[in-house]
């Protein structure tokens, strides 16, 4: 009768030390595993934003550019009111948020002198601000990304000799807008930051070849741009 007492007795001590030991591992494991998941996170957070701050500046602009309105610059008369340069770009587009009569916009997209992307806007109606000075005072910015090394914008489409289509570094109020936009963003070095190539196709050369209305939108009247 003592035999089956002690041997009861010593079958529940080593139960509860090997159920001890496992509640034990099983913890260690947790723990581990929380802490190796929130570090995970914590990167993945940290990759996906400054990743997605690259897909939003990108997204930006291609809504802006695809969108280029074909409006005949008030000086000349002959040509179309879009100026682009190797580190600057000037166009008249809608932003699609917008929905009033006063939605077209003059933008402006060049690097800050802190290394921010920034792309500005002015309503085209706008009387009070000369739109042609370099100064963009009164103008609404929209910083896109920071921390750019340099810009680089090409344009694609008529040569200025005629000699066929070619990528240009300069496209400033010609009879013609260009048929495709390229935007390159270098980032500093050290930064892992990468920006896919981004090339924008404008509406106008999908047949949109309507001059319109900075006021109301509507169309003045077809003709080949």
């Amino acid at each position: 009768m003592m035999q089956d007492r002690q041997y009861d007795a010593g079958f529940t001590l080593v139960e509860m030390l090997v159920a001890l030991a496992v509640v034990s591992l099983a913890a260690t494991l947790l723990v581990i595993g929380i802490s190796r998941i929130n570090l995970e996170l914590g990167l993945s957070r940290f990759g996906d934003g400054r990743i997605g701050d690259v897909a939003a500046a990108q997204f930006t602009l291609r809504q802006r550019i695809e969108r280029v309105f074909p409006a005949k610059d008030p000086q000349t008369g002959n040509t179309l009111d879009f100026s682009g340069r190797e580190d600057s770009l000037d166009f008249i587009s809608k932003a699609p948020e917008n929905t009033s009569p006063d939605a077209l916009q003059r933008y402006r997209l060049k690097l800050s002198g802190d290394g921010t992307l920034t792309l500005y806007k002015i309503s085209t109606l706008t009387t009070a601000i000369d739109l042609r000075q370099s100064s963009t005072e009164g103008w609404i910015a929209t910083p896109l990304i920071a921390g750019v090394r340099n810009l680089n914008i090409r344009y694609f489409g008529p040569m200025p000799d005629n000699s066929g289509n070619g990528w240009q570094g300069y496209w400033n109020h010609r009879p013609a807008l260009p048929k495709l936009v390229r935007l390159k963003v270098d980032f500093p070095e050290g930064d892992n930051r990468g920006w896919p190539d981004l090339v924008v196709r404008l509406h106008s050369a999908n047949g949109d070849s309507c001059e319109r209305d900075l006021r109301t939108e509507e169309c003045k009247g077809e003709g080949e741009i």
